[in-house]
Order: structure tokens, then C-alpha cells, then sequence
């Protein structure tokens, strides 16, 4: 049973504005609110990251005092607690990794501002989630499907950029790997340029990278 879970069963057995009254709480609607927040997410990691303060307790201080009242043991919690710790500390650690998609492209009368709009559709994100705690040989793979699914979606061409010619994988350590248009790693590839399309005004880049292409977990 998770910690959701067992939140769940105990609180059944509590009238809930009783509970949070407990909590030191005396106008309850936004309480409520944040309580019935907590019961809907999937887990305390995933709730953790759409709470917020609300002048009586931060998210870990409502869970906290929530275990409290309800006398639930605070080990479990706490545990939990560091391990999402952990786990954000090492997330902020990472470069963003993602996919550049190669199209040996070169500008010849192509306007710079459609140029600019469409430039987010050379670049595949990926969230850092999907890379934590695994191996390089999976993360590989997994990049591998990516692209696989993406050159197939895409017929092998990208508007205005042209025919796909390869990917680049930039990996959350900063390392580079290079893929063929089936997905397959290419040993000793040679340096790739990875030129962008902007727009600037006095001298101010314009952000017009659209991330059309995000890969992402829910944990």
C-alpha cells in the first residue's frame, strides 16, 4: 500500500474539517482544497510538485502535520521525503538532454522568420525523469525508439528543413552519440554543427523554439 493509499483509508475513517482543524487550520476552504489535492494525486512525489505554502504550512510541514493528526508513523514519510529529495538533487545536477534532428540543412532564399517558427521541430526534448537511475545502454535504447517512431511520423522529412539525415543525442553528462535514421548508433561519427534559426530585436533574442517534440514521464 503507498502512502497515498494509506492517507486515503485513514482519512475515511475522519471527518475531514474536523482533521484539518486539528492542523491548526480555522477557514478551511482553501485547506479543503489542498487536502482534496493531495487525495486526488497519484503519489506524494507528483503532489509535491504542484503544492504550494498557504501561510500555515509548506508542502513537507502540511504532510507532516497531516501524519500527525492522523497518527500515522512519520518514518515512512520521512523517507519518502528524502528520497524525492534525492532524487531532485540529482535531476538539477543534469543538462537537459534532447535530440537534434540533422538535415544537413543549408538556408538558401528561406525567410528567417519561418525559419525561427519552425526551428523547435529539429529539436526533440526529453525529460531528465526518463533517464534517472537508468544505465547508459538503456538510455540508448530508449533514444533508439525515439527516433525510430519519430522518422516514422515524420516520413523522413521535416517542412522547410528537408530530407532527415541523422540524429544527435546529447546525454544529461554532456557526451554526444550520433544515430542513423533506424535508430542505430553510428561509432566515430563525424562533428555535427548544429546551427539555429533566431530572431533578435535590438540585439534580444526572440524565444521561438516551440518544444513540439517533448518526451516526458509522470512519476
Amino acid at each position: 500500500m503507498t502512502l497515498i493509499d494509506t492517507l486515503r483509508e485513514k482519512l475515511a475513517q475522519n471527518d475531514l474539517d474536523s482533521v484539518l482543524r486539528k492542523m491548526g487550520y480555522c477557514k478551511l476552504e482553501h485547506a479543503r482544497k489542498r487536502l482534496q489535492s493531495l487525495l486526488e494525486a497519484p503519489n506524494i512525489e507528483s503532489w509535491l510538485k504542484k503544492s504550494s505554502f498557504d501561510f500555515h504550512y509548506s508542502s513537507k510541514e502540511f504532510l507532516r502535520k497531516l501524519f500527525e493528526v492522523l497518527s500515522l508513523p512519520l518514518q515512512p514519510l520521512e523517507e519518502e521525503l528524502a528520497r524525492i529529495d534525492k532524487k531532485t538533487v540529482a535531476l538539477a545536477k543534469m543538462q537537459q538532454p534532447y535530440i537534434f534532428v540533422d538535415t544537413n540543412f543549408h538556408r538558401a532564399n528561406q525567410p528567417i522568420f519561418a525559419l525561427a517558427m519552425l526551428e523547435g521541430r529539429r529539436h526533440i526534448g526529453i525529460d531528465k525523469e526518463m533517464l534517472y537511475k537508468k544505465s547508459l545502454d538503456e538510455v540508448l535504447k530508449m533514444v533508439s525508439e525515439i527516433i525510430q517512431e519519430h522518422y516514422k511520423q515524420t516520413k523522413g522529412k521535416l517542412e522547410l528543413w528537408g530530407k532527415i539525415q541523422r540524429y544527435i543525442y546529447h546525454h544529461s553528462d554532456g557526451r554526444v552519440f550520433v544515430f542513423d535514421t533506424k535508430g542505430k548508433l553510428i561509432p566515430n561519427p563525424e562533428k555535427v554543427e548544429e546551427n539555429r534559426a533566431i530572431l533578435s530585436v535590438n540585439g534580444r533574442t526572440i524565444p521561438l523554439v516551440f518544444e513540439e517534440n517533448n518526451h516526458s514521464t509522470t512519476p
